[in-house]
């Protein structure tokens, strides 16, 4: 069985154009509904596609191959599952097409309604760390004063002689640098995460190597090599359509 692609397809003489999906809209005015077909199993043009399909799978399966003819047969074939393929993907895009807009301005919407809350969060995670690391940076540092006096003390005691310190040395008390901070309403603590970039791409072991596939393809085709790459020809099937 081969189809006649020249002729109009039975789904197409009577096909009607799809309805826009019907919209409510608020007091303002702006939609805030709308009413999209999402079963294309019960479309009566997608339920003929598909029985031609199985109908070309069945031909598909039995098929044998064993003559020029045979194999033109195959490739007529080929044509007309092409275009019953370009046939459910244009019709399926009556139904995705609404969807996957709405779907975009929806994420785009929730995006910009997210935007202060994410600004808000990015100021205070900045400012914590920030005061924290002012904090651990004092702290350090009164911690270097009272070893610098101890030091200062030691070698005071050395000089007199005696070796000994006689006196208390003076230390500044050491505030504590919570790592946590509580809330009433939650907890915000600092954590320490691993980061890396790569400073020398000749000493990373083979396995953390990333081949780039389409470059590498290009350089192929253009009749190039790249070392420690093998290339070679594969023959497959090219359909074109009339």
């Amino acid at each position: 069985m081969t189809l006649n692609i020249n002729n109009p397809m039975p789904w197409e003489e009577d096909r009607q154009s799809p309805q826009p999906p019907v919209e409510l809209r608020g007091e303002a005015g702006e939609p805030i509904t709308a009413l999209i077909r999402v079963s294309p199993d019960a479309d009566a043009v997608l339920r003929d596609l598909f029985s031609q399909g199985v109908c070309l799978n069945n031909l598909a399966t039995g098929r044998i191959i064993a003559s020029q003819e045979s194999a033109k047969d195959a490739a007529d074939d080929l044509a007309v599952i092409a275009k019953f393929k370009k046939a459910v993907e244009e019709k399926g895009k009556e139904y995705t097409d609404p969807i996957n807009a709405h779907l975009k301005a929806v994420r785009e919407t929730v995006k910009g309604l997210l935007a202060p809350f994410e600004a808000a969060d990015l100021i205070n995670r900045q400012k914590l760390l920030a005061y924290h690391q002012e904090e651990e940076r004092k702290r350090r540092e009164i911690e270097e004063i009272n070893r610098l006096r101890e030091e200062a003390a030691r070698r005071e005691a050395e000089l007199s002689g005696t070796g000994e310190i006689s006196e208390s040395v003076s230390q500044l008390p050491v505030p504590f640098v919570a790592k946590n901070v509580r809330g009433s309403l939650g907890t915000a603590g600092t954590s320490k995460i691993w980061k890396w970039e790569c400073v020398d791409q000749a000493q990373v072991p083979e396995q953390f190597k990333v081949l780039d596939a389409g470059r590498i393809r290009k350089v192929i085709e253009a009749g190039g090599g790249v070392p420690g790459i093998k290339a070679w020809q594969e023959e497959t099937i090219r359909v074109t359509t009339k």
